[in-house]
């Protein structure tokens, strides 16, 4: 983000202050840093990273602009943004039966049957728009196990709401998502104000 900042400012040749912040991971120990760049509304722990920055920085006209390009690359995006909504929906679709079914230990094949495709289809579909089955549970997973810990649900739970076999081997997993184990992001979420 800082570097949407940065080009901000170069194409417009005036400073881009953004009016807040928000980063979908915990406040690291350098957060003071943050603020020469994004100014000080600026908050760790978000459901997703945004940033909001007022509409005249939006308006500004970019100095080097080129009407023609302008014209090719507007086709081309509304071409992408069509392509996007049309596969998304599978995406979408999968993601949904994932969350949906995660402690009763759904596979592909039952993902498959709901949505009335093979299973080479739906592998087929999903590298298309560069994702895989693997990807998707992987991403449900860590988003709702990081959630769920840091609302203070007991490990042993978590682990079966997520589809795992046991609590070790959800352990590892989260280690490995967020280099911490999940005790220690629990307590690191009871020592914030």
């Amino acid at each position: 983000m800082s570097a949407l900042v940065t080009w901000l400012e170069e194409m417009t040749g005036v400073p881009a202050a953004p009016t807040a912040c928000t980063f979908a991971f915990p406040r690291p120990p350098y957060h003071r840093h943050f603020a020469a760049v994004f100014g000080r509304a600026v908050s760790f722990d978000g459901d997703v990273t945004c940033m909001l920055l007022p509409r005249d920085v939006l308006d500004r006209p970019i100095r080097t602009a080129n009407p023609y390009l302008k014209t090719i690359l507007q086709e081309r995006a509304h071409q992408a943004l069509q392509n996007i909504e049309i596969e998304s929906v599978l995406v979408s679709k999968v993601r949904q039966r994932i969350r949906a079914s995660l402690d009763r230990g759904l596979d592909i094949e039952d993902v498959c049957r709901s949505l009335h495709v093979s299973r080479p289809t739906l592998y087929r579909r999903l590298k298309r728009e560069g994702t895989s089955y693997t990807e998707l549970l992987t991403a449900e997973r860590k988003q709702l196990a990081y959630r769920q810990i840091r609302q203070g649900q007991p490990v042993a739970c978590v682990s079966d709401n997520l589809g795992f076999k046991d609590v070790s081997t959800f352990h590892r997993a989260f280690r490995r998502w967020f280099n911490q184990s999940p005790g220690a992001l629990r307590a690191q979420t009871r020592a914030r104000p």
